[in-house]
């Protein structure tokens, strides 16, 4: 479902543990932007599979006059909320082989992959199959240019067997549950309670320390939030 957001109103607000709408706006400053909803989960799957640091989108939402201005033909799905154009980090800060990211988005079922150079790429869920090679040509995709089913056989990778998972999370347990806090320490706002046997995302161990604890930094419920320890499983 296509939906639409003001950059002014709704910048700041998070579609998920690691992007906001503001992320996604028209490069022209235009306030106005589509998002298709079904886009959100893919790319945060497609962050966590590859274990990447970073997922940066330097186009998403297109108005149909920028993206003209860019190349584009005005109707394509970067102006119907479908669509990003994007590189990842790793670890350790580095841009990703765009080539490995294709093949592994298309293991997620990405409706639209487009390869654009080393380090860049295409990606979208409009509901058509369009697997690409923009350094050939984007009137067609890879199946044409020389057969290939996917980027793996397209550009020879070795399809690894087992899924990357780079999270690692926590069991709480308290009875009762515990508090999530707005920082390190009891001196900052509660946030709310997480029921007793919840997983949460482990952003940081030992993040700090404070009242007597060392504090985790987690994510719950797409909210990044700060847990004194002492009531963490580590799974």
């Amino acid at each position: 479902m296509i939906k639409t957001y003001s950059l002014k109103k709704d910048g700041n607000i998070s579609l998920s543990a690691h992007f906001k709408i503001r992320e996604f706006a028209c490069k022209d400053g235009s306030d106005k932007i589509l998002i298709d909803t079904d886009l959100i989960p893919m790319i945060e799957k497609l962050r966590q599979k590859l274990g990447a640091s970073a997922f940066i989108i330097y186009s998403g939402y297109r108005t149909p006059a920028h993206d003209k201005k860019v190349g584009g033909g005005g109707s394509g799905p970067h102006t119907q909320g479908y669509a990003v154009d994007c590189y990842l980090l790793d670890k350790k800060k580095k841009k990703i082989d765009a080539q490995k990211i294709c093949a592994v988005a298309g293991d997620l079922g990405f409706k639209g992959i487009g390869y654009i150079n080393k380090v860049n790429l295409h990606l979208d869920t409009k509901p058509r199959h369009w697997w690409g090679d923009e350094t050939v040509t984007t009137s067609y995709g890879i199946e044409k240019i020389n057969g290939s089913k996917d980027f793996y056989e397209y550009f020879n990778i070795k399809k690894e067997s087992d899924p990357i998972d780079a999270k690692k999370y926590i069991q709480i347990k308290a009875k009762g549950g515990v508090w999530a806090w707005s920082g390190i320490g009891f001196k900052t706002k509660k946030q709310m309670v997480i029921p007793n046997g919840s997983k949460c995302e482990l952003i940081t161990k030992n993040v700090g320390k404070a009242n007597g604890y060392n504090w985790d930094k987690i994510i719950y419920k797409n909210k990044t939030l700060y847990l004194a320890n002492n009531w963490n499983k580590y799974l």
